[in-house]
C-alpha cells in the first residue's frame, strides 16, 4: 500500500480523532487493515481502493509528529513517512461579549491558548449549541 496524504493531518494529544488516509492499493482481499502511528497500532476500516479509516492513538503525552504508515497483514507496511502530528488541545479564557441577539449575528471575539491554524488546516470553527441545534460557523482571522 501507499500513503499519500491524511484528512485531518493532525489532531489533539488528548482526544482520538478519525484519521482518513488517502492512497492506494488498499486491496478489499488484504488480511486486515492497519493503522501504525509510530509504534502504536490500531485497527482501520477500507472505505475504497483509495481509502481507509483509522482512529488515531491517545492520549500522548505531547505534541509531536509520528509518521503513520498502513499494513494490509500486520507484517509489512508502507514506508511513506507521511506524519500526522499531535497538537496540544485547544483552550478557551475568554469570549467577549458573552451575549447577544438571538437571531444571531454579533461578532465576537475569543482569546485562549493553542488556536493553531496550521494544526486546524487553516480552516477553525465555532460550535454554537442552542438547544436541540448547532451551528458551527467559520474563525475570521
Amino acid at each position: 500500500p501507499r500513503v499519500s496524504y491524511l484528512v485531518p493531518a493532525s489532531g489533539p494529544v488528548s482526544n482520538s480523532t478519525s484519521v482518513v488516509v488517502r492512497g492506494s492499493h488498499f486491496s478489499a482481499r488484504a488480511e486486515r487493515f492497519i493503522c501504525a502511528f509510530g509504534e502504536h497500532l490500531v485497527n482501520a476500516t477500507r472505505r475504497n481502493d483509495s481509502a481507509i479509516v483509522c482512529a488515531s492513538t491517545v492520549p500522548m503525552e505531547n505534541a509531536s509528529a509520528v509518521a503513520l504508515e498502513v499494513s494490509l497483514n500486520g507484517r509489512e507496511y508502507s514506508m511513506d513517512y507521511t506524519d500526522y502530528f499531535y497538537a496540544p488541545e485547544p483552550t478557551v479564557d475568554e469570549i467577549s461579549p458573552s451575549l447577544g441577539p438571538v437571531q444571531g449575528g454579533t461578532v465576537i471575539a475569543i482569546s485562549g491558548l493553542h488556536f493553531s491554524l496550521i494544526s486546524a488546516e487553516n480552516h477553525i470553527q465555532c460550535r454554537f449549541d442552542v438547544g436541540k441545534h448547532t451551528k458551527y460557523v467559520d474563525v475570521l482571522r
